[in-house]
């Protein structure tokens, strides 16, 4: 599936699951140094993770140390955090896919609290 289909930096990247992915970068080609808010929806309910490159934690280390961030960048941590070599389409499904294969998707992802899904009536992602 072409992940070209965003709307407001939303990106659906899979249909069964539906996989919707939260950047306006461009999914087709991998990126080493990125995250991503990922959402994955199938009959028990909406998950969701962080998904970070391990060059990515480098760049908020550096960051955080030059900003002052998590006591001057000695720690970094994020709820939910999936850590990839690089994030693209096909890597974030086959990465999910794997995980759900595994039975390890429900450890590395987290469900999330119902909401009133009416927000994304008539929204064609």
């Amino acid at each position: 599936m072409d992940s070209s289909n965003d709307i407001r930096g939303i990106q659906r990247i899979a249909e069964d699951p539906l996989i919707l992915v939260f950047t306006t970068s461009d999914l087709s080609v991998p990126d080493p140094d990125t995250n991503v808010d990922v959402e994955v929806h199938d009959e028990r309910g909406r998950w969701g993770a962080t998904v970070f490159t391990l060059t990515n934690l480098a760049t908020l280390f550096d960051k955080n140390a030059r900003t002052g961030e998590c006591a001057n960048g000695t720690y970094y941590w994020s709820v939910d955090m999936v850590l990839v070599q690089a994030v693209s389409a096909a890597i974030l499904r086959e990465t999910i896919r794997d995980l759900r294969a595994q039975g390890e998707f429900t450890q590395a992802f987290s469900l999330l609290a119902d909401e009133d899904d009416s927000q994304w009536a008539g929204v064609d992602f």
